[in-house]
């Protein structure tokens, strides 16, 4: 399946320098997912594949 994932343009920019490396949402691994920038930039800016899903509460994936 192939996804199109609308962030905002500052999550987007931590996003492609690799300062954000996680997004908590619901993909199945081997996912294409497409990284839309939202208002005002309002194009896709970058691709990515689900690599690994980590589960666990909330408390501990934070630290």
């Amino acid at each position: 399946m192939t996804i199109l994932l609308s962030i905002k343009p500052k999550y987007v920019e931590e996003l492609l320098k690799s300062s954000k490396k996680s997004i908590f949402k619901k993909y199945d691994k081997n996912e294409l997912v497409f990284i839309y920038s939202s208002y005002q930039v309002k194009r896709i800016v970058g691709t990515f594949s689900v690599r690994d899903i980590i589960e666990n509460c909330p408390k501990i994936l934070w630290n």
